[in-house]
Parts: structure tokens; sequence; C-alpha cells
């Protein structure tokens, strides 16, 4: 065989090699796309069922404050939990459609019967004093009804998540191909002339390189390297589920800087940029490995505080922030001065849900912005009753 066919010959294989490889990246990565808008409608699903769970408990804390107290404030969280059932059932019905009619048909049920019965409480304790209300609540029922409700929504969950790691593993099976595939591919390279085994190992470094690049750019903020809101979330979630089976806390603490439009309005955007960049780099640095700090607006950054017990370490740590931010920024000769006002909201004090949690974040950041600013506020029993649910 003359050395034209076996470089031919050679050439065909790698082309082969290189086509099925190319065809099953395709494929893997149109299957972990699929696979990632599915995990997306699941996480939805379980952050409905909460929204559940959460309107049927927040009414029946609601009336029970009520009736032990005669306070109407209590009234309030009562009537916006169950507006925030109806929203929760609706959303329900939506997203399930026909694939849980039946459960939808039961929970609705159970919301007028246990809504019916909360409501007579309410009306007898009004008319009648507070012994009539509770001996509707001794008979039980309510009680039956929220059993009811919390395995239906439980049974519900266990599905969802169940399906979420079969997902996960499918979408890790899929990546073992990738790597098989690529490996396969390097393998047929070096079986090639050295001048041909270069430039395939130099395209195939260039598309592995670009691939990361994708990834990396698809989670993180593309001006200070921090993880993006997307990314935040997602950890979010993950960090809820572990605190939720270990009945852990965490935190989620809304940093928003003081005195930065100025920054931009007097140096312009550019120097803007520096100084969120060195903002970013002193968050990282005051902040423990474990902890996620995101970028999720122009001048806005929320932190995941896990694995804290106690309310005090909270505020401790968002005043050190605070002192932190307060010190002098360099950007060439200019020195600059911001600071920041911080809101926290604690699981699972203040939401049960990552957007819950960072809704109640925004929230309690707002109360400090308008308390003085350069401080930090926690979310409060008054907000919950004067935000919307989520």
């Amino acid at each position: 065989m003359t050395l034209e066919r076996k470089l031919l010959t050679v050439f065909v294989l790698v082309f082969a090699v290189f086509a099925v490889v190319a065809g099953i990246t395709i494929w893997s990565g149109n299957e972990m796309a699929k696979m990632e808008r599915a995990r997306t409608g699941h996480y939805a699903a379980l952050e409905i069922l909460d929204a559940i769970l959460l309107g049927f408990d927040d009414a029946e804390t609601g009336q029970r404050g009520y009736l032990l107290t005669g306070d109407t404030e209590y009234l309030k969280p009562y009537y916006t939990a169950i507006s925030a059932t109806e929203t929760a059932l609706h959303r329900f019905h939506e997203s399930f459609g026909n694939q849980r009619q039946g459960v939808h048909a039961r929970l609705a049920e159970l919301k007028e019967k246990m809504f019916a019965e909360l409501d007579l409480t309410i009306q007898l304790r009004q008319t009648k004093g507070l012994e009539p209300a509770l001996e509707v609540v001794a008979s039980d029922k309510g009680r039956d009804y929220m059993v009811e409700v919390r395995e239906l929504v439980q049974n519900l969950k266990d599905v969802e998540k169940a399906t979420l790691s079969t997902l996960s593993d499918g979408a890790a099976r899929n990546v073992t191909y990738y790597q098989y595939s690529v490996g396969l591919f390097v393998l047929f390279l070096m079986m090639a002339v050295m001048s041909l085994y270069s430039f395939m190992q130099s395209d195939a470094t260039q598309k592995r390189k670009a691939l990361e690049r994708l990834t990396h750019d698809a989670t993180h903020d593309g001006l200070t390297d921090l993880a993006n809101r997307n990314l935040f979330f997602s950890v979010l979630n993950y960090s809820i589920a572990a605190a939720q089976r270990s009945k852990g806390t965490l935190g989620v603490l809304f940093i928003d800087l003081d005195g930065f439009k100025a920054v931009n309005d007097t140096h312009g955007h550019d120097i803007g940029d520096e100084v969120l960049q060195k903002v970013a780099m002193r968050l990282t640095r005051e902040c423990r490995e474990s902890d996620i700090v995101a970028r999720v607006g122009g001048d806005e950054f929320l932190i995941l505080v896990p694995s804290i017990s106690k309310q005090e370490h909270f505020a401790k740590f968002a005043a050190h922030l605070i002192e932190a931010l307060s010190m002098p920024l360099y950007v060439g000769h200019l020195e600059m001065h911001i600071g920041a006002s911080v809101g926290i909201a604690v699981y699972p004090q203040h939401g049960q849900s990552a957007a819950g949690l960072v809704k109640a974040a925004d929230a309690a950041m707002y109360k400090a912005k308008k308390a003085g600013k350069g401080q930090y506020r926690f979310f409060s029993d008054e907000q919950r009753s004067n935000t919307p649910p989520v």
C-alpha cells in the first residue's frame, strides 16, 4: 500500500471517528439540554407543592393565633394564606393538568373543608368566645384534614424528587458517553501522521475549552466572576433540601451597595465596574469557603450562609460585612467610599423555598435602607404579612 493510500486510509478513519464523536456530542448536548429543562419543571413543581403546604400551615397558624389571643392582627396572615393557597392550587392544576386531576380535586376539597372549619372557629370566637371555638378544634377534623394534605403533598414531592434523581443519573451517563467518545477520538488521532494528529488535537482542545467556557459563563457573572442568579438559586435549592433533611438552618443575605450610583455618575461606568470587581473580591475574602457569593443585579449581591445555628451569628456576620465594605476602595489614584445595606432571611423561619428566602431578604434589605443605610435588618413577621407570597 502506497504512502498516499495509507494516509488516505488514516484520514478516512479519523474522519469517520470524528463524525461519530460529533454525533455523540450533539446528541449528548441535546439530551442534557432536555434533561435540564425537565429538571427546571420538576423544581417548579416542588416549589408549587411547598407553596400549597405553606398556605395550609400559615392559615392554621393565623387561626390558632387569633383563637388564643383574640388579636385580629393574626387574621391578616390567615386571609393572606387563603389567597396564597388558591393561587398555588391554580398553579398546580396548570402545571400537572390531567396527570394529577384526582389529587388536585382532593386537595381542593380538603381546602374547602379545612378553611370552612377554620372560618367556623373564627366566627365562634368572635360571637361566643373561646370555649365553643376550642370545642370545634378538639374534634380533630382539622388535624385529620391537615394530615391528609401533608401526605398527598409529600407523596407528590417524593415522585418529583425521584424523577429529578433519575434525570441526574441520565445526565451523568451522557457525560460519561461524551468522555468515552472523546477518549476514542484521541486514540484514533494517535494513529494519524504527526501533522494530522497535531491539527486534530488542537481542534479538540479548542472545543473542550469553548465548552468549559460556555458552561462557566452560563453560571457566573461576566464582570465579577461570582456566581450568577441561576447558579445561586440552584445551590440554594440543594442547600434547603439538605437543611430540611438535617433540620438545620441557613441564611440568605441580600446586599445592596450604598452610594454606588454616585460613583457611576461622578466617575463613569468603567470606574464603577472596577469598584464592583473590588467589592466582589472583598466579599469573597470575608466569607467562608462554604458560603456562596453571587451578583444578581447592578450593585446587588446575595450570600448563602449554611450551617449557622444561631441568629446572632448571622447578625454578627452581617455587621462584619458592612464594616468591611465601609473601608475605602482604591481604583488607580481614586479613593472610593461606599457602604452597604444588608437584609437577612433565615430558613426555615422566614421562608421554605429559594424564591421565598430571597424575596424575604430583599424586603429586609429595603427595611435597612429606610432605617438610614449602612445597617442590617432581619425579615420580620410584620413584613411577612405585607409581602406577597411566593
